[in-house]
């Protein structure tokens, strides 16, 4: 298995980008929640009050003093007394309390005998209250220092209204709910780079241990606008059948089954083969539909198939044609409650199918009886062509009992399922049973661009899983 950076699908990456978008959505709303939490507990809005004072000398008549030298120096002193710890003293015996709960600072403006006074409080009132105090017993400091000194106030003590401290909460929030986004963003793409799945053509050519014999689109049933005008349930897309007869589908779709049917018969027809088995790991890959299909692209080029739903766990051949006249199964002819040809449907000219309708627990030792390898046996004399579909291979060990009585198989890997390294693992098991591996089909392809430059894709699933039956016939025995 080779890996090159030509592998990187961005494609998928986007695609489970966009699936969890939800989550990365709820990390940015969470961390915008955290910030404005941290916000609301942390901050504590201060309010400050702001006068404008003028140093001039007594007696003066107002005037300033003469030497801008003198006044500036005289102002540092100023600046000083508003600060002083005597000054805050005053002013808590003024206001009646042991300590002023305010920070009071003062600022000259460069090279004038101007300064403004700012007082800094929990509340507008503290603020306010405490320079107004503050201009009021200034005096009794300064006059100390200079007995021929004055101060005169030039711009009244301001009442704050709002806040001084406010912090832009808007802005670190879009910070955080960037970061939050942007990192489980990444986390997302990363995980989805480093899923070893395969999750597309080249993909499939590089990392798997055989011959990509053809990619199957992702078709969509119906459009979104179609399902809610026609008022579509998801049950009834899933019901839906999705084969190459279908105009609706497409031409890609089509051609594309009936391409890979064409080496798939060119390389029987090499070998003198007539028996395929269709297998996959796991569950919902599309097997029973890649079953389908390829039968039906070999019986339009006139061969006679005969298409064996072996899959008695959970059968769905029988769903696939939309069969409702339920008749003799595949394990009626097991259990010889009637011949091959009672149990025959015929689907189309050319096409002849065996249904199973019914889920069986005891599918392994049913498949496994002398009469199944005579049964397929009998077939492979009757038609140029035999498709059996069987249960996953990842889940039970049916697959490996119906590959006694093949000449080839073929595993079909859904896009982006299941881990190349397993995949490799179930070819390396078909090959150890001395069977032919013709090669892989790539199915539900997003990656495929069609004429129109659409993608197309899809999925099928019937009910309950293979562990539902498994546990269900385990409790039974």
């Amino acid at each position: 298995m080779k890996f090159s950076l030509k592998d990187i699908d961005i494609r998928s990456i986007v695609s489970d980008v966009f699936r969890n978008i939800v989550y990365i959505i709820l990390a940015a709303s969470t961390a915008v929640l955290a910030v404005a939490g941290f916000h609301n507990f942390t901050y504590k809005p201060q309010y400050t009050s702001t006068a404008t004072l003028a140093v001039t000398v007594k007696g003066n008549n107002g005037g300033s003093y003469s030497s801008l030298y003198l006044t500036n120096e005289m102002a540092d002193v100023f600046s000083e007394v508003f600060q002083s710890d005597a000054l805050k003293k005053k002013i808590a015996e003024d206001l009646s309390v042991s300590s002023i709960n305010g920070d009071i600072s003062i600022s000259i403006v460069p090279e004038t005998n101007i300064m403004v006074l700012k007082v800094t409080a929990d509340s507008p009132k503290s603020a306010y209250t405490i320079i107004n105090s503050s201009l009021e017993n200034y005096g009794t400091v300064s006059d100390y220092l200079f007995s021929n000194a004055n101060i005169n106030l030039i711009k009244e003590p301001t009442v704050p209204f709002s806040p001084s401290n406010n912090v832009s909460i808007k802005k670190n929030c879009l910070i955080a709910a960037m970061a939050a986004g942007g990192l489980v963003m990444l986390i997302t793409a990363l995980l989805s780079f480093l899923r070893p799945t395969v999750k597309n053509p080249s993909q499939a050519k590089n990392q798997l241990d055989g011959r990509l014999l053809g990619v199957i689109p992702f078709v969509k049933k119906f459009s979104l606008k179609e399902r809610i005008k026609n008022k579509i349930t998801r049950e009834n897309i899933r019901k839906m059948s999705v084969l190459i007869s279908q105009p609706m589908l497409g031409m890609p779709f089509a051609e594309s089954y009936k391409k890979a049917a064409t080496i798939i018969e060119r390389h029987m027809e090499s070998k003198n083969e007539k028996v395929l088995l269709v297998a996959s790991l796991f569950e919902n890959e599309g097997k029973s539909s890649v079953s389908a299909n390829l039968a039906m692209a070999l019986a339009q080029k006139g061969r006679r198939v005969l298409l064996i739903d072996a899959d008695l766990r959970k059968p769905a051949i029988h769903k696939i044609f939309e069969n409702k006249d339920k008749g003799y199964s595949f394990s009626d002819c097991i259990k010889k409650r009637c011949g091959i040809v009672e149990a025959l449907h015929i689907e189309q000219d050319n096409l002849f199918c065996l249904y199973q309708y019914e889920s069986l627990g005891n599918s392994s030792v049913l498949l496994s009886s002398e009469i199944t390898e005579k049964i397929i046996a009998a077939c492979r004399r009757n038609f140029d062509y035999v498709i059996i579909d069987s249960s996953p291979m990842g889940l039970v060990a049916d697959s490996q009992i119906l590959m006694q009585y093949s000449d080839a198989a073929v595993l079909t890997v859904r896009e982006d399922w299941a881990q190349a390294s397993k995949i490799n693992d179930a070819i390396d098991s078909i090959k150890k049973e001395s069977r032919d591996f013709v090669g892989v089909i790539l199915n539900a392809s997003k990656s495929v661009n069609t004429i129109s430059g659409k993608s197309y894709g899809y999925g099928y699933g019937y009910g309950y899983g293979y562990r539902h039956y498994y546990d269900k016939y385990a409790k039974q025995s």
